[in-house]
């Protein structure tokens, strides 16, 4: 008799054991899901920004936006003070990014597509020293950084061939002339 309730007790056990297991999947696929979500919507945000590294840190955050418009003016972004949002520096003490944030994701879009010819623009011109090196990046969120960071190490590592953040997204490509793979997330690396 005490055998068969045990038996009972065990078999109910495991029945609520695997309704359970199927209730923690259920949630973590959930909680991907929206995880996953919430870093689109954060990068989507950032969309309107742009990082602008190789600004001397002597420069004062009065004459920030003047020299933004002037580098994106240099590129041929026609950039006006009334289409930037907001101006500041960021991170380091030393050589701190410059975040931008343009009213007009077109201007992004120009400047990153535009930003090769900083190698040879006339850095005076700008207000800047000639031997300044400035580079223009997309403004990603902590968690893209994070997953670039991890390409980064893959890439070096010859697992894949390269990857690049586009538009608020990360890609990777495996091989070379291999179509491009949206990660979105740790488990897609």
């Amino acid at each position: 008799n005490i055998l068969n309730i045990k038996n009972v007790l065990i078999e109910n056990l495991m029945k609520e054991n695997e309704r359970l297991a199927k209730k923690v999947q259920f949630l973590e696929s959930h909680v991907k899901k929206v995880d996953i979500e919430v870093h689109a919507l954060e990068s989507y945000d950032r969309r309107n920004n742009l990082e602008f590294e190789g600004i001397p840190s002597d420069i004062p955050d009065s004459k920030l936006e003047h020299i933004v418009i002037s580098i994106c003016n240099s590129i041929g972004v026609k950039v006006e003070k009334s289409e930037i949002e907001d101006c500041h520096r960021i991170g380091r003490k030393q050589n701190p990014k410059v975040i931008t944030r343009f009213v007009n994701r077109k201007h992004c879009k120009t400047a990153i597509k535009n930003r090769k010819m900083l190698k040879t623009s006339d850095k005076t011109e700008i207000g800047l020293p000639e031997n300044t090196k400035i580079f223009i990046n997309e403004n990603m969120s902590p968690y893209f950084n994070h997953l670039a960071y991890r390409c980064r190490v893959l890439q070096r590592a010859k697992k894949i061939s390269s990857h690049y953040f586009l538009n608020g997204k990360l890609y990777k490509v495996r091989t070379p002339g291999e179509r491009s793979i949206n990660i979105s997330h740790i488990d897609n690396i």
